[in-house]
């Protein structure tokens, strides 16, 4: 199974009634797993600890690839 099966799998009915075996797969395939040119899945308590501490990586604002905005943190907090 790739990576954008696995994480499809999760939206499922048997992947919210069982998740874990799922997690297991992402995790086997590393801690950062390419979902598509933009999009990066971290798995692991110290992987994504370290990709929330760096400062290089942020939310950025403009377009989600459904069309809708994409906020940052800050805009998400006021509402603006």
């Amino acid at each position: 199974m790739d990576p954008t099966e696995i994480v499809s799998s999760l939206a499922t009915t048997e992947g919210r009634a069982d998740p874990y075996p799922l997690y297991a797969a992402l995790h086997e395939l590393g801690e950062a797993v390419e979902l598509s040119p933009r999009d990066v899945i971290v798995t692991g308590y110290e992987a994504i600890e370290a990709v929330l501490r760096d400062p290089g990586f942020r939310v950025s604002t403009g377009t989600s690839p459904a069309g809708g905005p994409i906020r940052s943190s800050s805009t998400a907090r006021t509402g603006s």
